[in-house]
């Protein structure tokens, strides 16, 4: 897969990744893809595959905020409020939560 940035696509249902579609094109659906549910969220995301395990530069007021899914391990939880520490960055965080009486998610502020 090569270097790109891209805006997110959505879907209103889960898209097969068909087997006959070369690999770049099956990682880019996955990589891409998301509910319509989240089309509010000005998005992007940025493939780099050969600086995967290394860390990449980028000014610091553009991180403004860190969301985990409501099944977010406490270690990764840890993990990323370290490396957002770590590099000086000023940002909030939220949790998503199951909604009590409905489908959906809470996006909830956290300390």
């Amino acid at each position: 897969m090569k270097n790109s940035n891209h805006k997110s696509r959505f879907d209103p249902k889960y898209t097969p990744i068909p087997l006959h579609e070369d690999r770049e094109r099956q990682m880019t659906r996955v990589i891409l893809t998301k509910s319509r549910h989240w089309s509010y969220e000005k998005e992007y995301r940025i493939f780099r595959p050969e600086t995967a395990s290394q860390n990449l530069s980028y000014p610091v007021e553009l991180l403004t905020g860190v969301i985990f899914g409501c099944m977010t391990p406490g270690e990764v939880r840890a993990s990323v409020k370290q490396w957002v520490k770590d590099g000086n960055c000023r940002v909030a965080f939220f949790e998503s939560r199951p909604k009590a009486a409905e489908f959906g998610l809470d996006i909830v502020r956290i300390e």
